[in-house]
């Protein structure tokens, strides 16, 4: 040895004497509650037999009721009623010509926007017709009552019927 001597002082002592002494402490603590063999094992409840929810019977005269006082898109555009002047005096046609009623029904199914373009979704046929026919439609197009697409908002769609702007709002508070 070339008589280096090593001392150690209080301060050195004291944390790792009180770092010893609580170590001791919880190694005692943890030993005394260790009485996992005395306590009893929780009870479990009584299994009952899981049965799957009733059918709601379904009322399709009333859902009909419901969707005719508040159609789901809004207020559908309604044609003008037959028998109404076409534009009044000197529009093209015979004087008191009438608008015919559309001969085929649309509605409005929904609308699809992207980043590149829109579209409106019209399904063809009466509400109540099993099988509806599906087209889509761009700004400019036709509808089967003779009615342009102006513009197709997220929320909306601009028709142009007769030179009337009609909009149709695909969701209405009530």
């Amino acid at each position: 040895m070339n008589g280096t001597i090593v001392v150690i002082n209080l301060r050195q002592i004291g944390p790792a004497g009180a770092l010893v002494v609580v170590g001791g402490i919880a190694f005692a603590l943890g030993w005394w509650q260790d009485d996992a063999d005395l306590r009893a094992p929780p009870t479990r409840a009584a299994e009952t037999p899981w049965n799957p929810p009733k059918p709601a019977a379904s009322d399709l005269a009333a859902y009909d009721a419901i969707l005719a006082k508040r159609p789901p898109f809004g207020a559908s555009a309604a044609p003008a009623p037959a028998g109404t002047v076409a534009g009044g005096p000197g529009a093209p046609g015979a004087p008191g010509a009438t608008i015919p009623p559309p001969e085929i029904p649309w509605r409005v199914g929904g609308i699809v926007t992207s980043e590149l373009s829109r579209y409106l979704v019209i399904l063809i046929g009466k509400p109540g017709d099993k099988t509806a026919k599906t087209e889509l439609k761009h700004t400019g197009d036709s509808l089967p009552d003779g009615s342009v697409v102006r513009r197709i908002e997220p929320g909306n769609v601009t028709l142009d019927r007769n030179g009337d702007p009609v909009t149709i709002k695909m969701f209405v508070r009530h």
